[in-house]
């Protein structure tokens, strides 16, 4: 989101419905491996959110929707003028039953997955976002920004398999949470040159929680997941020709997963660092 990395933790809670429409400005896709330019995990590519910067000064949207099934989703960002500076508010919450099977699906393992049309079985969750953005324009050459969100889910089900040569585990993840934050500057260097830099943290945890049956009465054991990324990025971009731009740059990032709990994991923090 806006050049910056977000993760979606061990078990993917995030949720691009918790982005308002409304305050996004372009979406921009590029394929294949841009490591050099995006830091870990963009292999396949990127998908890079482009928000928007709000030209009013202030500003308020909110946003309710209700569908089908009982999803509900809500949303607010604002905007205020704070002399040189600008700052940015926005929170979210979206309260879902579950995944809607297509109606016409055939399931591969009908014991596991329902029929077409229905939700499936222990996918439901909540979850709460709340995101702040600080821009402040220095002597109109240097802009400051400082971005800081984070996100949870008290409790999300984990669906049985759908393949019928996979057992059924009957889990739950608990305590799903992302904090993100990041600090830039963009500022003119010298004949036209211009350099952006970054630097900025994000971290997912939660806990897998293993049952003995679907009741989800009796835990078996609990494992508790941590993921971070630390970075630093410097860019630099000139004009070389009228119609030519230079872009050059640098990025130092650290990933880090660390699991304790469960088997294999008893002894204590269990730690894989890139």
């Amino acid at each position: 989101i806006d050049g910056m990395p977000l993760s979606d933790g061990y078990f993917g809670n995030y949720d691009l419905h918790l982005l308002s429409a409304s305050n996004v400005t372009s979406v921009n896709l590029i394929k294949g491996p841009v490591s050099h330019q995006f830091g870990f995990n963009t292999m396949g590519g990127i998908l890079n959110i482009i928000t928007d910067r709000h030209k009013e000064q202030n500003l308020l949207k909110m946003r309710f929707h209700y569908s089908s099934h009982g999803r509900k989703y809500t949303s607010v960002n604002s905007s205020y003028a704070l002399g040189r500076s600008q700052l940015f508010l926005n929170g979210s919450f979206l309260s879902s039953p579950g995944f809607i099977l297509p109606a016409k699906l055939n399931p591969l393992a009908p014991t596991n997955l329902e029929t077409g049309g229905d939700l499936r079985t222990n996918s439901q969750r909540d979850q709460y976002s709340l995101g702040l953005r600080i821009e402040t324009d220095i002597s109109g050459i240097h802009i400051l920004t400082l971005q800081t969100g984070i996100s949870y889910t008290p409790e999300k089900g984990n669906p049985p398999s759908i393949y019928p040569h996979v057992s059924d585990r009957y889990s739950r993840i608990e305590d799903w949470q992302k904090l993100n934050a990041s600090l830039t500057l963009k500022t003119v260097l010298f004949n036209n040159t211009d350099l952006t830099a970054s630097t900025y943290f994000d971290q997912s945890e939660d806990t897998y929680i293993l049952y003995s049956s679907p009741a989800f009465n009796q835990a078996l054991w609990s494992s508790l997941i941590r993921s971070n990324t630390l970075g630093l990025h410097l860019n630099f971009s000139s004009p070389l020709f009228k119609s030519l731009e230079n872009d050059f740059g640098l990025r130092l990032e650290k990933k880090s997963y660390n699991r304790k709990g469960g088997p294999g994991y008893e002894s204590g923090w269990v730690d894989n660092n890139q």
